[in-house]
């Protein structure tokens, strides 16, 4: 779920969801839950809580669906879902732009967004968000592959464990979207192995950071599980992005456009986004 530009709730269901499998599609405007009337002045925290509850029950959800803006209501289940690490769609009000949300960096997050992109340009998409705030990082080399997606030559990150020399990781091929038009959402939230992607790319000046500073969390831990289901996390080596500085460790990425913190978390960093992505020219 998301606003666009006139605040309304804009939905997004995701693929083989309960919401996409009861009939609902991107685009469709939010106006009611159960006995809750959606108005862009409603507070998302209770469209969420009206929307949420036990499984197995239903809600009733009631939505416009543009271009004529005719109303449909739908009874669907609440079900557990796992929500996939890669999201996307076309940005309501900017369909030449497509949001690629990354929450989590595992082994196969640089295929899926490859899968992202090559779908967004398939529905017309000629420049791109990739969102990554709230995403509290993953696999270094996942960081580091997905970086390499979007450079075209030179250093990602280095770097060093304790008492070994440093590592250096390269682009090793041009990156298959090394040359479109591309803005990074981060916030606070946005962490480690996120925070490699979006500085590997702001360190090479590919694209702007909008948002709010990051996290700050340059090291690389060890986790040992202990017998009691405890776990030990030991700071074995730390990294670093050629071309910003050496630490980021307590300071954060710091973006190119900054936003309030609310408005960096919110659909008005979007918005930022589209706003710097109508300046250039694909």
């Amino acid at each position: 779920m998301d606003r666009d530009i006139l605040k309304n709730y804009i939905l997004y269901p995701l693929p083989d969801s309960p919401a996409a499998k009861a009939g609902l599609l991107d685009g469709d405007r939010l106006v009611q839950v159960d006995n809750l009337q959606v108005t862009p002045e409603t507070a998302q925290d209770d469209v969420e809580a009206a929307i949420r509850g036990p499984a197995d029950s239903t809600v009733l959800i009631g939505i416009s669906r543009p271009p004529d803006n005719s109303t449909y209501h739908f009874s669907i289940p609440r079900q557990e879902f796992s929500i996939p690490s890669v999201v996307w769609n076309l940005v309501t009000g900017a369909p030449q732009t497509g949001i690629v949300q990354v929450s989590l960096l595992s082994d196969t997050t640089p295929a899926e967004i490859e899968k992202a992109f090559n779908d967004l340009k398939q529905r017309g998409a000629s420049n791109f968000i990739l969102d990554l705030r709230d995403n509290s990082g993953g696999l270094v080399q996942a960081g580091v592959d997905s970086a390499r997606l979007f450079l075209k030559k030179g250093l990602v990150i280095q770097q060093q464990y304790r008492n070994k020399p440093a590592e250096s990781f390269n682009v090793n091929k041009t990156g298959i979207y090394s040359n479109v038009p591309l803005v990074v959402l981060i916030n606070h939230g946005t962490a480690s192995a996120a925070e490699i992607v979006a500085g590997a790319l702001q360190g090479q000046r590919r694209c702007l950071l909008v948002g709010f500073p990051s996290y700050g969390k340059d090291t690389i831990q060890l986790v040992f599980d202990l017998q009691d289901g405890s776990s030990l996390h030991v700071t074995a080596a730390h990294w670093w992005v050629p071309g910003l500085f050496t630490s980021i460790e307590g300071k954060g990425l710091q973006p190119d456009i900054q936003l309030p913190e609310d408005q960096a978390n919110g659909p008005e960093a979007v918005q930022a986004a589209v706003k710097e992505l109508q300046k250039i020219q694909p």
